[in-house]
């Protein structure tokens, strides 16, 4: 999923970022339900849809920024970070915590300025 909505433009900074994430997806080996890996990426990827990054699927025209619904998912994956404490793989956290980090700053970067980090 994230592969093909990278796939929908030219490849940026931004777009290899998620195609990064989709990528360690493949490590997660569980024995039933959805990966943790699966999950958190998924929540980074509704961020990224949020922030105008990528186009939110069944979409046609620009992206729309909506930084309110941004924030909402990186609060999602605080609360995540906070109750799976002591619960994950190293790479599982390692993973939850460069999703954080990457969301934070995007965030901050977004709040600076009216304009846009990525051009469509």
């Amino acid at each position: 999923m994230i592969e093909s909505m990278a796939n929908e433009r030219p490849a940026t900074s931004r777009t290899r970022v998620y195609e990064g994430y989709a990528s360690i997806l493949t490590m997660a080996d569980e024995d039933a339900g959805i990966p943790f890996s699966t999950f958190a990426v998924s929540l980074a990827t509704n961020a990224a849809v949020c922030f105008g990054d990528i186009s939110e699927p069944g979409t046609s025209g620009p992206p729309k920024q909506n930084l309110e619904g941004a924030r909402h998912m990186i609060s999602i994956l605080e609360m995540l970070e906070r109750k799976t404490k002591g619960n994950l793989t190293p790479q599982e956290r390692q993973l939850l915590e460069q999703i954080l980090f990457e969301l934070r700053m995007r965030f901050v970067q977004a709040q600076g300025s009216d304009k846009r980090i990525i051009e469509p």
